[in-house]
């Protein structure tokens, strides 16, 4: 980024306390990025030629009539949120985003240790004091593990069959805790 094309630090931190709210304020989009739901803002604004109510608020993004008054006082007005979603989203390529890796890859790992240490005491402790590892037992280390490899695949895993596992359980009379 150019000094030409820099933003000053209060823009900034403006745009930063618009989209934290803007995000907090649209249920109806809470499976997308922040920016997205900005942009999805700014398409209605000016598709309403830079206007918007209250009512559009609920309409297209899903938020409760009785926090529409908070969230316009908190961000300074309806004019304020019709004047600086347009803003943001032109100009969103100039925010800072945090692009290394320096910072996850660090957390990555103590949480894997940690997890993985868990799993293990665990595992160890059901093997001397409850007399030996169980299905489920087995099922936390392969949940574990897999979790690890491609969280994505185990969640799809969990959906199609944990509940049949918890079902054949209790057809058989075992107690799930024990």
């Amino acid at each position: 980024m150019s000094e030409a094309e820099s933003i000053p630090d209060e823009d900034i931190l403006l745009m930063l306390r618009l989209s934290y709210w803007i995000g907090s304020a649209s249920p109806k989009y809470s499976n997308l990025p922040i920016l997205r739901i900005i942009e999805k803002y700014s398409a209605l604004v000016l598709a309403q030629n830079g206007t918007l109510s209250p009512e559009d608020l609920t309409e297209y993004f899903g938020t409760p009539p009785s926090d529409i008054p908070g969230f316009l006082k908190i961000i300074g007005g309806i004019d304020n949120l019709s004047g600086w979603t347009p803003i943001i989203a032109e100009y969103q390529y100039l925010l800072p985003h945090p692009r290394n890796i320096g910072i996850i890859l660090p957390l990555f790992l103590v949480f894997l240790a940690v997890t993985s240490i868990a799993v293990a005491l665990r595992m160890i402790s059901r093997h001397r004091v409850g007399g030996g590892l169980r299905s489920f037992d087995w099922l936390t280390l392969a949940a574990h593990v897999s979790n690890q490899i491609a969280p994505e695949f185990t969640k799809r895993l969990e959906v199609l069959f944990i509940p049949s596992i918890y079902s054949i359980q209790l057809l058989k009379g075992q107690d799930l805790y024990s």
